[in-house]
């Protein structure tokens, strides 16, 4: 394949634009992706099937990429090198971002790792909101029936990192090797974000084999590590290394039993929640040989979710790091106290209006039935305006739903908080207090000094997060049953 001595190798498209190459930012065995002068990226493929079925392929593409106009976060390719080596074949890709998800994983050599990690490229919430797009994307694309079958972080495109606009959409490249239910995959993917189930040649590509390149690329975001690079790699022949990721030959360096040993893994593990570290465990050492052990994109998208609400806010003047808080309040990176932590859960009560005998507790009046609770979901909330999404009310609204439910303003300078009702409708009990939907030129809230009492926040019985409705809930057996969710907000 090329060497950086190609750079400034002048290149045609079939489209007859000129592209000059720039920088190989990703090199795997007969794959390379280059950026050029131009802004676009150009993939080259080394014997692996003919010009003709290549040329075949890409045209496949470039007509499906007329019909999936819903699918806007895909980059397919816009023309095809007609220029390049005997036996080498190459196309063009266009991207709107500025880079690829390697430049969240690769630390340039001159940076600190907490100042990089953390005020250049976003902390671990970033990553985290990056990682759920990427499994919400692949949920999607799989229930259309395509696999990428190449995932990789060069091959994923993010804007860069900025402080004052830290939200950014991504975008993944469709390559030669995308399949669907009537193209199979040109080749069988091999590489260190590849399942080595495939590398056994245990099984083809399917949705699992997408899903476990998916847990390798969040976990080496999160940690900057890869799965499998430890003391058993660093000790291999140069030559065999690349053959034991591929074969799945080694232990998972978060295995607490295994011999994998790494040290940045071991300083970096403090990135990850609870959740997640348990779901790469399934991945990676109870399911790396068995797709039924392994955990679903559905479950990774959840945690990574799940690990957003659950990060705290560092209030010591030298740190101000966000950490995966285990309630002890202690951060890790400075062990100091947070003083001031806020939580909100949200908990749904069940509680019905007639007596029952219930002759199996030996009672011999009638008795209603136990008032059932459940807690539903839990967020730390930080300085400044915290939205609290539908989907912490209720786990059958959907996630993708971005309608607000309610605005919990928090200072801790001041030790105040500003309720907000960001229901379109539904009126809401705020410490018996009540509470209308929010109209900005009325300024409606509710303030409360925050200290040891908590703060309780009541929506109407039996009302659907969704519409807004509330229904009457009646049962032959047990007459009116009441469904009622409130939050509670309190220090931690």
């Amino acid at each position: 394949m090329r060497t950086t001595t190609d750079q400034k190798k002048v290149f045609y498209d079939s489209n007859r634009q000129k592209h000059i190459l720039s920088v190989l930012i990703a090199d795997a065995p007969n794959t390379q992706l280059w950026t050029t002068a131009e802004g676009y990226y150009v993939r080259f493929i080394d014997k692996i099937q003919t010009t003709a079925e290549i040329e075949e392929r890409l045209g496949w593409l470039s007509d499906t990429a007329n019909k999936l106009h819903e699918f806007k976060p895909l980059v397919f390719p816009t023309g095809v090198l007609i220029n390049c080596d005997a036996g080498e074949h190459g196309y063009v890709l266009k991207s709107t971002k500025e880079t690829t998800l390697q430049s969240l994983i690769q630390k340039p050599s001159t940076e600190k790792l907490y100042r990089w990690y953390f005020d250049l490229t976003g902390g671990i919430s970033y990553r985290l909101k990056l990682g759920y797009q990427l499994a919400k994307l692949l949920i999607k694309l799989h229930r259309a029936g395509i696999l990428i079958n190449t995932l990789s972080p060069d091959l994923i495109f993010v804007d860069s990192y900025k402080a004052e606009s830290p939200i950014t959409n991504i975008e993944i490249a469709v390559t030669e090797n995308v399949s669907t239910y009537s193209r199979k995959p040109l080749y069988a993917v091999l590489g260190e974000y590849a399942d080595p189930m495939i590398g056994r040649k245990m099984t083809v590509q399917t949705t699992y084999s997408d899903t476990y390149a998916f847990a390798v690329t969040l976990f080496s975001l999160l940690t900057l590590c890869h799965p499998f690079k430890g003391e058993q790699h660093e000790n291999l022949p140069r030559e065999k290394q690349y053959e034991f990721i591929l074969t799945g030959s080694l232990d998972y360096i978060g295995d607490p039993e295994g011999e994998n040993y790494s040290d940045l893994y071991e300083d970096n593990q403090v990135f990850l929640s609870s959740e997640l570290k348990a779901l790469f465990l399934r991945t990676f050492k109870d399911g790396k040989f068995d797709h039924t052990l392994r955990p679903s994109l559905q479950e990774y998208a959840d945690a990574c979710l799940k690990s957003i609400n659950h990060l705290t806010k560092c209030d010591s003047d030298n740190c101000g790091k966000e950490y995966n808080d285990d309630l002890s309040h202690i951060c890790p990176f400075c062990m100091q106290r947070t003083r001031s932590v806020v939580y909100v859960s949200c908990i749904e009560t069940i509680s019905q209006s007639k007596r029952v005998l219930m002759p199996m507790d030996l009672q011999s009046q009638e008795l209603p039935l136990p008032l059932v609770e459940n807690a539903i979901a839990t967020m730390s909330l930080q300085d400044g305006i915290n939205y609290i999404p539908r989907s912490f009310l209720s786990e059958d609204v959907p996630v993708e739903n971005e309608r607000r439910s309610l605005a919990i303003y928090v200072s801790h300078k001041t030790d105040t908080i500003y309720v907000y009702n960001m229901f379109k409708q539904a009126k809401v009990v705020v410490n018996n207090q009540l509470l209308d939907p929010y109209v900005k030129t009325k300024n409606n809230r509710l303030q409360f000094r925050l200290g040891t009492d908590e703060i309780r926040i009541s929506l109407p019985n039996n009302m659907s997060i969704l519409t807004e409705r509330s229904a009457v809930e009646n049962s032959k057996e047990y007459g009116r049953i009441n469904i009622q969710k409130f939050l509670v907000v309190k220090r931690g």
